[in-house]
């Protein structure tokens, strides 16, 4: 089963403040939403704890939107 966007936003929750979640769009870089490194060390975390998905640094490096993180995630299952 592929994860969504509503998947990821409910396991990102703890990692990026709900106003700045609420208001992400998915087509957009994630640093100028407002999604700063420390947040994306946490969704990275949450990548592997919530889908069973590693990031490597080089990887994480590559995923700028929220689309990136999800075909990631989907490709990565």
């Amino acid at each position: 089963m592929s994860a969504t966007l509503e998947d990821l936003k409910k396991t990102f929750a703890f990692a990026i403040p709900a106003d700045v979640l609420a208001k992400l769009d998915p087509a957009k870089p994630l640093a100028a939403q407002g999604v700063d490194s420390l947040a994306m060390t946490a969704m990275a975390v949450a990548m592997q704890n919530a889908f069973g998905v590693k990031v490597s640094v080089e990887e994480g490096l590559k995923l700028k939107t929220l689309n990136d993180v999800l075909a990631f995630v989907n490709k990565a299952r």
